[in-house]
Formats: C-alpha cells, structure tokens, sequence
C-alpha cells in the first residue's frame, strides 16, 4: 500500500512514473531500503558500484536543528545570487538567498537549486561539509580536479522535477528536511532499451521515460531520501529525481580509493560529461592531478596507523582490484592497461596489495 501511495503522489507530478497495478509487486523488489551505518558494508559498496541509502550516517547540522535550518538560511544575508530553476518550464532565474528561503516556505512556486556552493562560505558554520568527504580525493586536489567536489545545498520546492540524467563521479546526497522519490537504472542499459538520459543524447523536451520499460531493466532501483537519510550513489546509474515535499539537504561527488579504478575505467570507456564537448585533451590534463593527489594521500595514510588511515578507505584498494576484475571481462581489462595514463592509476591501486 504504501509503495501505491508514493507512487500515485508522484505521478501527480510526473505522469511517467505512473505505476499500473501490475508493476507494483515488481517495484517491491526493486527497493532499495535504508540501511544502519556500517564504514566496511559502504566502502565495499562503493568498489562494487551498488546504492547505499544509510539512516544514521555520521553527519550532522553543527548548532541548529533540521527543522530551524529554513529560518537560519533565511538569516544568511548575501546579496549574491543563484541561478534559479523555475516553473514547469524550468526557466533559469536569479535569486538571493532570503529570496530563494522565501520562495520554499511559501509552497507556491516550484522550483529548484543545485549549484549552491558552500564550501569557504558562511554556511559552514551550521553545516559541516567534512563529515561527507571524509574519504574525498577530490579534497586532496588543486582545480580543476578539485572543483568536481561540487559540494552545494541542493533546495527544492514539491513538484519539482529533475530530468533523467548522469553525474560525473559518485555522489552523496544527505537531506536534513524534506523527501525525494528517486528512480535509478545503467545508463547504457537504460539507452539500449530507450529510456533517454540528457547528459549522454540530445533532448527535446524531457527524456523518455515509462514505467514497464525501467522495471523491464536488470539494474532498475528506486528509493525514497527523506529527513537524516544520506545517498550515496554511482555514477553510473542515470537517475530521475522527483520532489514529494519541501526539501533542503547538502550533495556532493567523490573519487575514493574504494571507488578509485571503477570510476577511472568508466570514464576511459565512456567519457565523462566534461568531456564530452572537449578533446582528449580534457583527459589527459585531469587524470594525472587526480592521480598524484590520490598517491600523495596513500603514502600519507601508510606512514600513518591502520586507525587513522582507514576513514579514506585505503585498506579496501584490494578489495576494489578484486571487484573491478570481477566487472570488467579480460579483454576490456587489457585495452585499458595499455593506455599508459590508466596503467598509472592502476599502479596506484595495486601498490597497495
């Protein structure tokens, strides 16, 4: 019943989420539940590419309370402003913070803000950002690697929608107050069988989706992130996002050592959205900074004990060698050794076995 319910919400919203009688057993299975923290549960998640929807990961608001972040927000005075997505039309905008806070309280408009940095800002001082990058090689880098962090207050009114789409890297999404109803599927996989992500081709309007067509797909999951709960989720998965009440919470992308060669070879073999536009030579300047950086921190975490290295997970590298071996047949593991920037990522992993 309660799958039904959400879904009769959602399709309020977006008619293509729609779940006909018959599909709910199937959208049953396909949920994937909160699960209580455990670090070596969500490290060896992350090596193998699988959802992680956690309900006590250790992150936390530093002096208020979830339901007073709305009102503190609305204090941070900034003549700044952020671009807006508007309306059912998704017109951009500009808008202040006070602004943007008024709009959310209000109920009356729809819209939604993702690119909200917080990093060297006030909102630094309610919100701590470390807590979820505490493994984030991206945090070790100078730009641009450092700028595919993204860590940003993503703040959206009920109603909206964000279209299907992939992300760069793996990301973290945690929500202090709110809920979203996310669908998630292989983009490849999705493609093949025409549900359209408008990162990878050329959308009109907005991407196709139904609803008999994803549950048809073996990597289809869906899942609801409400309030305290925290996502993380890889990039390999388009997903389409649909926002069932007010939301506030803090996103995020991550390159780890868990993660490290299953990113890498992802974007060796389908190249990233930053490249997509760019020559090889967006590649080639960026992989070499990521890959110092992450050499730079293992060596760091070796001099120093077991205890202290592990928050960034560096004891799972082997783990990740056996779970990249695992996904990748011996041919596509070989067309990736020869590339000689690859090999080098690759020698930083298995320095560590």
């Amino acid at each position: 019943m309660i799958c039904k319910e959400l879904f009769e919400a959602a399709a309020e919203i977006d008619e293509t989420v729609a779940a006909p009688p018959e599909c709910l057993a199937a959208l049953s299975r396909r949920r994937v539940p909160a699960q209580v923290y455990d670090r070596d549960q969500l490290f060896k998640n992350m090596a193998d590419g699988k959802i992680s929807l956690i309900s006590d990961y250790p992150t936390a608001l530093k002096t208020i309370k979830p339901a007073e972040l709305a009102a503190a927000l609305r204090k941070y005075s900034t003549r700044k402003k952020y671009r807006v997505q508007a309306g059912r039309s998704k017109i951009y905008k500009y808008h202040n913070l006070k602004e943007i806070i008024d709009k959310w309280t209000s109920g009356r408009a729809i819209f939604s803000i993702t690119d909200m940095h917080i990093r060297n800002t006030p909102i630094e001082d309610f919100i701590n950002p470390k807590k979820l990058s505490t493994f984030n090689l991206y945090c070790d880098c100078d730009d641009p690697a450092a700028s595919l962090e993204m860590m940003t207050m993503v703040i959206s009114s009920r109603n909206s929608i964000t279209d299907s789409h992939t992300d760069d890297s793996d990301g973290s999404n945690h929500c202090f107050v709110g809920k979203k109803l996310w669908l998630a599927w292989e983009t490849h996989e999705g493609l093949r069988h025409g549900l359209e992500d408008v990162e990878r081709i050329p959308v009109t309007d907005k991407a196709r989706f139904d609803m008999k067509t994803f549950l048809s797909l073996k990597s289809a999951r869906w899942f609801v992130v409400d309030d305290g709960l925290t996502l993380f989720l890889p990039g390999h998965l388009t997903h389409k996002v649909i926002t069932l009440e007010n939301y506030i919470g803090v996103g995020s992308f991550y390159l780890s050592f868990p993660n490290w060669l299953r990113t890498l070879s992802r974007w060796f073999i389908h190249a990233p959205n930053w490249q997509a536009n760019e020559s090889r030579e967006v590649n080639q300047s960026l992989i070499p900074d990521l890959a110092r950086a992450a050499t730079s921190r293992y060596k760091r975490n070796m001099r120093q004990n077991t205890a202290a290295a592990d928050p960034w997970g560096t004891r799972y590298l082997p783990y990740s060698v056996a779970a990249w071996k695992r996904q990748y047949p011996k041919r596509i593991q070989d067309h990736l050794l020869r590339d000689p920037l690859f090999q080098c990522c690759y020698q930083v992993a298995i320095n560590r076995l």
